[in-house]
């Protein structure tokens, strides 16, 4: 097993884990930073965080390798892709059998942030399949407004 993930390793998480959050399909420029591809918040931050650390599909568990989630403690759309990506190569350690820093380390809050994601992307999927139809999504009848006066018995 390689002791280092490659440069091209290091740039694959690094696009895939922003792209993951913020859908953005500009093309990687190392000196550009992360707010030109999305990342404006730091809830966006601590998503790409968490799909670095924890996603094994986007990662570097993909790799079996393991970043501890204090590298990147600082991570914000200031960062340079390049940045992003060194921090990433030089701080990834090759996972050891009793070793992985993702499943214990995820706050509620990053987990709920990748879900949040998840679900935007699903809506945004779901809203392009439906504008291609025509159809809109339709709002439940109206309730009648209830009256704050109290009606009077007329005699």
């Amino acid at each position: 097993m390689p002791a280092k993930l490659t440069a091209q390793q290091s740039v694959m998480i690094t696009g895939d884990c922003i792209r993951q959050v913020t859908h953005s399909t500009r093309p990687l420029n190392p000196v550009e930073p992360l707010v030109m591809y999305g990342v404006n918040s730091a809830q966006q931050a601590a998503a790409v965080r968490y799909n670095v650390v924890a996603n094994g599909s986007i990662g570097v568990p993909r790799f079996n390798f393991s970043l501890h989630p204090s590298f990147l403690a600082t991570l914000s759309g200031s960062w340079t892709i390049r940045q992003l990506a060194s921090t990433i190569r030089d701080n990834s350690i090759p996972n050891q059998p009793d070793m992985n820093f993702a499943p214990s380390v995820a706050t509620e809050t990053e987990k709920l942030i990748a879900a949040s994601a998840k679900f935007a992307e699903a809506s945004a999927l779901f809203a392009e399949a439906m504008a291609g139809t025509g159809k809109t999504a339709k709002k439940g009848p109206k309730k009648p407004a209830k009256s704050t006066k109290k009606s009077r018995k007329v005699k």
